[in-house]
Formats: structure tokens, sequence, C-alpha cells
């Protein structure tokens, strides 16, 4: 993602139209980018290999990657709310990450 990335722009600009918008929290819309991807690449893995695989043995157990999405989840809810961005904003632009396509992370690697 580039800085220029409609879902940043619409950070900053909800930000912005609040008043609440600060240097500073350029710091935590920075981070998005990465968490955004993790995210994305937890949610393909899961996709791909299902919610069950089998481990060395051949035992079946819970994809590690349902982890690892959860928590990347939760660290982009904890930084919208760190921003101070509604409920309902966060609603619209998770409605919006989903619905990224994987080129968008292209840019960054």
């Amino acid at each position: 993602m580039k800085k220029d990335d409609p879902i940043l722009v619409s950070i900053r600009e909800y930000l912005e139209s609040k008043g609440n918008y600060k240097e500073y929290d350029e710091i935590l819309i920075d981070k998005m980018p990465f968490a955004i991807y993790v995210m994305k690449e937890a949610e393909d893995n899961i996709l791909d290999n299902g919610v069950i695989i089998e481990n060395n043995k051949g035992e079946p157990r819970k994809n590690p990657a349902i982890e690892v999405y959860a928590l990347y989840l939760n660290k982009i809810r904890e930084y919208m709310t760190m921003l101070g961005v509604t409920p309902r904003e966060r609603r619209k632009m998770e409605h919006m990450l989903r619905n990224n396509d994987d080129d968008d992370f292209d840019d960054d690697e």
C-alpha cells in the first residue's frame, strides 16, 4: 500500500473531518499496510489450506493462520481505536479491506 491508498486516505480524511488528525497519527497509519498485508496472507492461507490441517504426523489440527488472522485483525481494530475512528467508520473500512485485491500489496514487496 502506498500513502495515497484509498483506505489510508479515508482514515486521514475521517480524522481531519473530526478535527482529530495530528502528524503523529502517521505512526499508526503507517503500520496499517503491514497489518493488512499479514491479515490478508493469513486469510489466503486459510482459504487455500482450510481451517483444519494435518501436522507432520498426519493428525488434524487447527490451521495456525487462524490465530495470525485474528491477531492482526485485532491489531487493526486497536490502531483504529487509538486513532479515534468510530465503529461505524471501522465497519466501512473493514468492508473496503475485504474487497481489496492482492495487487494492492505488490507495491511494498
